[in-house]
């Protein structure tokens, strides 16, 4: 159980009758080993430290230690560490917080646009902090919430082989505000609701950053549960703009398992990002943990002034997605 205490107390008055109930949430640790394969053929090895309720209810500390290798174990490799502190919502307050550190020492293909212009090392230090508040009147983590925070990130490059070409270490501070919307509600076996919301971030010689860019990003989902089993269509829309990005690099790309399937990870780069996405997933009735899903994925990138909303990548397919439940 979830829960290491409930008590609950009754008031007989005259009218309505009046229910108390006081609970008393667990602590969680939970220590796992991480052995993975994305869908990009990166394998990952390493340990993950979760702790839930940390320090309250809803906080939440997660540290994640990975040795990474392109190409199945064969390719570029190095570690990546970061660490998470989140709470959505302090309780009996209108604000939440999220807290990011992440250290990175790993072989990395300097690139840009398509053209490879060496091998190199990359040494990465990066902290991110972002206040939330809650502007709708209930208690809970649904509902519209303003957000603004700051992020610094410090990266250096050690050329291997061939040049830097356009990439460029240094340190850059950004700040972001925006806006969002959360009417998602997570049933045993899928999600049901809408999500919706934009941000703006910038980072400029002002600001403190080596680098001068502006970006403008714009997000929705739908999870729209079908019929009386337990079907799910969902949908979704992801648009972004900027002028630039620090680094020498590009804020947007598309291909891989996360960002439009069948295609690449990182074959494509740009200014501009349109990604549009549809699920249908239903489950298996005898095991309703295993569902297949049917899927399609468009977008694209283009330069800010080579905008083409007819040229899309568009594609297809099938699988089979397998929900783990854990302290159940």
């Amino acid at each position: 159980p979830l829960l290491r205490e409930e008590r609950q107390s009754r008031d007989d008055v005259a009218g309505p009758v009046e229910l108390r109930y006081l609970v008393h949430e667990k602590f969680f640790f939970l220590g796992l080993p991480r052995l993975s394969r994305t869908s990009d053929g990166e394998l990952r090895a390493g340990l993950s430290l979760e702790w839930t309720n940390f320090l309250g209810r809803l906080h939440e500390l997660k540290l994640v230690s990975e040795w990474r290798q392109e190409d199945d174990g064969q390719g570029r490799g190095g570690f990546v560490h970061s660490l998470a502190y989140d709470v959505p919502r302090f309780f009996g307050s209108d604000y939440g917080m999220n807290l990011r550190l992440g250290v990175a020492d790993k072989q990395v293909d300097l690139a840009r646009d398509g053209d490879d212009f060496g091998e190199g090392q990359l040494e990465s230090r990066g902290i991110g902090f972002t206040l939330a508040r809650w502007l709708n009147a209930s208690d809970g983590v649904q509902g519209l919430r303003l957000f603004m925070g700051a992020s610094i990130q410090y990266r250096d490059y050690t050329v291997e082989s061939g040049s830097l070409g356009p990439i460029r270490g240094g340190t850059d501070l950004g700040l972001r505000i925006g806006l969002e919307n959360r009417a998602v509600h997570s049933d045993r076996y899928r999600r049901r609701g809408l999500r919706y919301g934009g941000a703006f971030s910038f980072a400029n010689a002002a600001s403190g950053s080596d680098f001068n860019w502006h970006r403008l990003d714009g997000w929705a989902a739908l999870y729209q549960p079908v019929g009386e089993g337990l079907d799910n269509l969902n949908l979704s829309l992801g648009v972004g703009l900027s002028d630039g990005a620090p680094f020498g690099g590009r804020f947007y790309s598309i291909g891989g398992g996360e960002v439009l399937r069948g295609v690449k990870k990182g074959a494509y780069e740009g200014d501009v990002r349109l990604l549009l996405n549809a699920e249908y997933l239903s489950s298996l009735y005898v095991w309703p943990m295993v569902r297949w899903v049917l899927f399609t994925d468009a977008g694209n990138v283009w330069d800010k002034d080579a905008v083409d909303l007819t040229d899309l990548q568009v594609r297809g397919g099938v699988g089979l997605r397998w929900k783990l439940e854990a302290l159940s």
